[in-house]
C-alpha cells in the first residue's frame, strides 16, 4: 500500500492529519490521526513535522498486518507512540559523543623490587617509588606539584624511566630540566615526572639506591 498525505483539519489544540491509502488495484482506504499539539510540544517535535511522524505511525503499522492497521483508520496518539522517536534520538546522541582513546597501562617495577616511597606521595609508606601516579613533565604540573624542598626525582616517558636525579629545591631542578635542549634527557621525550622528599644527608644514598633499581638510560651514560 502507498500513503499520500492529504492535509489536515483542526479543532482547537487537536490536528486531525488525513492520508490516502492505495492498494494494489487501485482501491483507497482514508486514514485520520489525530494529534493533541501539547503532546507534540511535549516530545520535542514540531507542529510541521506531524505528518511525517504520523505517516512513519502507517507505515509501521502497514508492516504488522492488516489488523495493526485497520486501527488507524481513525486514530487518535498517545504518549507510546513516541517511545520508538525517543529510542532513535537517544542512539544518535550517543553516536556523536567522541570515544575516549584508550589509556596507556602504567609501568608497574619488578616483582623484586625493594625500593619504597617516602610519606611524600600522598602519605603512603607501602608504595614504591616507580607507582606514584606520574605527573605530567610541563611547566604547569610542576609548578603546582613539585616541592621546594630536598629530595630525589625520577623523570620517565611512555616507554621507561629517563633519569633520576638529585635536588636542593625539586621544583626548580625540574623546571631547569624543561629548559634543557639537544641533551641525551630532551631527546628522550621526557612526560612525566615522580618526586621523594628526603633530607640532603640522604639524597645522594636515595638516588643511588633507586638508580640501582630502576637503572635509567641517562644515569646509565653519565657514569
Amino acid at each position: 500500500m502507498h500513503f499520500a498525505y492529504e492535509g489536515f483539519t483542526q479543532e482547537g489544540d487537536k490536528r486531525c492529519f488525513l492520508f490516502r491509502g492505495t492498494k494494489v488495484g487501485d482501491s483507497t482506504d482514508i486514514f485520520s490521526i489525530e494529534v493533541d499539539l501539547r503532546l507534540l510540544a511535549q516530545n520535542q517535535v514540531l507542529v510541521q513535522e506531524g505528518p511525517i511522524f504520523c505517516l512513519n505511525l502507517l507505515t509501521t503499522a502497514l508492516v504488522g498486518g492488516p489488523d495493526c492497521l485497520q486501527q488507524f483508520h481513525a486514530y487518535r496518539v498517545v504518549g507510546e507512540d513516541f517511545r520508538q522517536l525517543q529510542i532513535e534520538r537517544a542512539r544518535r546522541a550517543a553516536e556523536r559523543v567522541p570515544r575516549k582513546p584508550p589509556r596507556r597501562p602504567i609501568r608497574k617495577p619488578p616483582p623484586a623490587s625493594n625500593v619504597w616511597l617516602s610519606t611524600s606521595c600522598k602519605g603512603d609508606t607501602n608504595m614504591s617509588f616507580a607507582e606514584c601516579g606520574a605527573r605530567a613533565f610541563t611547566a604547569i604540573s610542576v609548578r603546582k606539584n613539585a616541592p621546594e624542598s630536598s629530595g630525589v626525582y625520577g623523570l620517565s616517558n611512555s616507554r621507561e624511566w629517563l633519569f633520576i636525579g638529585e635536588a636542593r629545591d625539586i621544583r626548580a631542578r625540574l623546571l631547569e630540566h624543561l629548559q634543557e635542549t639537544n641533551t641525551m634527557l630532551a631527546n628522550g621525550g621526557p612526560t612525566g615526572f615522580t618526586f621523594e622528599e628526603c633530607p640532603a644527608g640522604n639524597r645522594l644514598a636515595r638516588q643511588g639506591a633507586l638508580v640501582r633499581q630502576f637503572n635509567p638510560c641517562c644515569n646509565r651514560r653519565s657514569r
